[in-house]
């Protein structure tokens, strides 16, 4: 049987694709045929600005007229079914910004076969480390540790290389009514919308290895 492909469209500000993604690469080695992800760009919101100048928890209480206590509680299911999976949340430090560039680098990183691990590392930074994922300096640390060439990642943060490509995703995305992340295509036929767990993801992989027998 030929590789299994992911395609998933994801965002680095969505903490379900942070949790989907690291639950399936944990189940992917229990599996007997090869899984190949392929990350798509969808960025939740494409106008912001390259820093919001607030925490996920300032944020959300501006918003919202809330008070800290219930923007925590609000957050509650997100830390917790973090911590279900091993990860961590931390709101009061997240701080808010413009993809673009994290996911342009994405792209950058599929040359080298590492979007993962240079996902995984965005996402921490982001919500654990309380990074500005918009800030060259943070990217080009995080691009070079993932395995990306430095001067590689200095050249495409000084242009505009893989803009078109990003906006290509979500416009693919759009096209095929593709809303929200994450948003999981396997095989081109079976599709997961939101959270995926391990036992999720075993029965869906179990699924597409039986209707490919």
């Amino acid at each position: 049987m030929p590789n299994i492909t992911v395609d998933a469209w994801v965002d680095f500000g969505c903490p379900w694709s942070r949790i989907s993604l690291t639950e399936l690469h944990r189940v992917t080695p229990q599996v007997d045929h090869p899984v190949a992800v392929n990350f798509h760009s969808l960025r939740l919101d494409p106008d912001s600005p390259a820093d919001y100048g607030k925490t996920t928890i300032e944020n959300l209480c501006d918003h919202l007229s809330i008070d800290v206590a219930q923007a925590e509680e609000m957050l509650r299911v997100v830390i917790d079914a973090g911590a279900r999976v091993g990860l961590h949340f931390d709101f009061h430090r997240a701080r808010g910004g413009n993809s673009l560039d994290a996911h342009r680098l994405l792209h950058l990183a599929a040359r080298s076969q590492c979007q993962n691990d240079f996902a995984q590392s965005v996402f921490t930074a982001h919500f654990e480390e309380g990074l500005l994922i918009s800030d060259h300096g943070v990217l080009s640390s995080i691009a070079s540790k993932a395995g990306l060439a430095r001067n590689e990642v200095e050249r495409l943060l000084g242009s505009d290389e893989f803009a078109r490509d990003v906006l290509n995703d979500e416009a693919t995305a759009k096209g095929n009514g593709i809303e929200r992340t994450p948003h999981f295509i396997l095989n081109g036929e079976v599709v997961r919308v939101g959270v995926q767990y391990a036992d999720d993801w075993h029965e869906t992989l179990r699924q597409v290895v039986a209707s490919a027998q």
